[in-house]
Parts: C-alpha cells; structure tokens; sequence
C-alpha cells in the first residue's frame, strides 16, 4: 500500500484490563494487523495513510494518561490538549481524501440526518459502532468543507477510540478500493477519483463511473471481482 508504516503497540504496557482490551480491538479493525509473538498483546498494525495510525496512537496514549481515577478536571484538562491535535488529523485525513465539495450547504445537514436515522435504527452493537461511525464521519466532513452542521463531542478515549478507529479504516479503504478499481479500469484520470459511497451499491459505481468518465459496465465488474478479496469495512 501506498505510504504504508508499520506502527507496534504493546497492550501488556497497560495496567487497565479495559484498555488493554481495546487496544486489542483497535488493532484488529485493521485488515493489515500481525501479531508479532503468537498468543501475545503485541501487535504490528500496517495503514495506509500514516496518519491513521499516528491518531489511534494518539488515542491510545491518551487513554493510558487518563487513568481510572483520573479526577474530571484532570480528564477535562488533558481533552483540551488532545483536541487541537485530533483535529489537525482530522484535517489531515480529510485533505488526503479529497471529496468533492456539495451546494447547496443543506446537503450537509440532510446527509448527517440521514446518518442519525440509521443510528437510532440500529440494532447490534456492530451496526451500532458503524452508524456512528458514519455520523461523526458526517460532522468532521461538513466542518472541514466549510459547512459545520453539529458540533463534534470532545474526544473520550473509552468512548470514541473504536468510534474514530472504524471511521478511519472504513472510509480509508473504500477510497483506495476506487482508486485502485479506476487505475484496473485504465481510466483517463485516476488519480482524481475520489471517492467513499458504499461499493457494494451498483447504483452507486454506475454514480462513480458517470462523474469520471468511466465504463460503467467494465467498472461494475471489476468493483465486482475487487470486492471479493479487499478488506470493506459496513
């Protein structure tokens, strides 16, 4: 993968069994995860981009700091100093996207009701941390577009690491999976293709084939055969 790193975490250098617990799962959204020692809580987690695994690094590092007995003016405290970083991340992310900008500004905010249906709808804990998912995924786009339609919670690690970590490899992988279909397409422009709508929608690739000139008959296929083998994410 492109701009690929391998980032290393330890979850026995934490003392919490609950944290330990969700480094574990963080690591193991990733499709690019290894273990490092069999049966151990070491684990070496390959993304693409880098700063994906910079922010749950991050995350993870402040989890550690906060501590269970952490008093709530200590955790309020520590919040506002991992804000301007998660947001500069965030940022980050979003420019490496590249998503094409919307008008009228209401589209934002239909689209995050949208969202915010499908959450309340939302029966397993899976469809649950997906939805939500796609609900912060919403309000960070809107904000860095321009259009800020909901104010972002402040980061709670026990409450948003998976939240954060799910959004990130999610939209991350459908990206690359369009990109990698429109350069097996040989499509005349590929590297303006980007593109996160749900792949497992033919309506959607017809969408995507139609804004970047692209067969849409060749491109359902390929996005077909792709979808077997790479690693979405619901």
């Amino acid at each position: 993968m492109l701009d690929s790193q391998f980032y290393h975490f330890d979850c026995t250098q934490f003392d919490s069994t609950q944290t330990k617990r969700a480094i574990s799962a963080i690591c193991l959204t990733s499709p690019y995860t290894f273990h490092l020692l069999p049966l151990s809580h070491t684990f070496a987690v390959c993304v693409s981009p880098l700063f994906f695994s910079a922010f749950i690094h991050l995350a993870l590092t402040h989890a550690k700091k906060q501590g269970s007995s952490s008093a709530q003016s200590t955790s309020a405290s520590r919040q506002t100093k991992m804000r301007p970083t998660g947001d500069a991340l965030l940022k980050r992310w979003h420019g490496m996207l590249g998503l094409s900008r919307h008008s009228p500004p209401s589209w934002y905010r239909d689209r995050l009701l949208e969202e915010l249906r499908e959450r309340r709808a939302a029966e397993t804990p899976w469809q649950k941390l997906s939805e939500t998912s796609d609900v912060f995924f919403s309000s960070s786009r809107a904000r860095y577009d321009g259009f800020p339609v909901r104010k972002m919670p402040p980061f709670i690690a026990s409450r948003h690491v998976l939240v954060y970590a799910h959004m990130l490899a999610k939209f991350t992988l459908r990206w690359q999976f369009y990109r990698t279909a429109a350069i097996l397409c040989k499509a005349p422009r590929y590297d303006l293709v980007r593109e996160v709508v749900n792949p497992s929608k033919d309506h959607k690739l017809d969408a995507v084939a139609s804004r970047h000139q692209i067969d849409p008959v060749k491109f359902k296929r390929v996005c077909r055969q792709m979808r077997r083998v790479w690693p979405l994410l619901p």
